[in-house]
């Protein structure tokens, strides 16, 4: 399974509203994600397809698209390797096809 790590190692730029949408996303306390990131720890690290699977990708891609919007371009990393987005989205893209391929393939009676 996918391992999701989140990075954000300018400790420089972390502003107020940035930490604000760490804690909110994250649940983590504003020392522990100050701290992590001053020490270039993960913001967000875990299974990506864990259950609940559909919590766990939404919370990154919600996460990712927030620190977009405050200019941010965290560093992701999957089983640490570093990947894009775009790569993020293709792989989110195709468990959502493998999983509506097997709830149909339920609906018919065929698994």
């Amino acid at each position: 399974m996918p391992h999701i790590s989140i990075y954000y190692l300018d400790s420089t730029s972390a502003s107020a509203s940035v930490i604000s949408v760490l804690r909110t996303m994250t649940g983590r306390a504003i020392s522990d994600l100050t701290k992590a990131i001053s020490e270039g720890r993960p913001l967000f690290d875990g299974e990506l397809f864990a259950r609940p699977r559909e919590d766990t990708l939404q919370t990154v891609l919600s996460l990712l698209e927030q620190l977009e919007r405050l200019g941010v371009c965290p560093i992701i990393k999957e089983s640490g390797y570093e990947i894009s987005k775009a790569i993020l989205r293709n792989i989110a893209e195709a468990s959502e096809e493998s999983m509506a391929r097997l709830r149909k393939l339920d609906d018919l009676g065929h698994a």
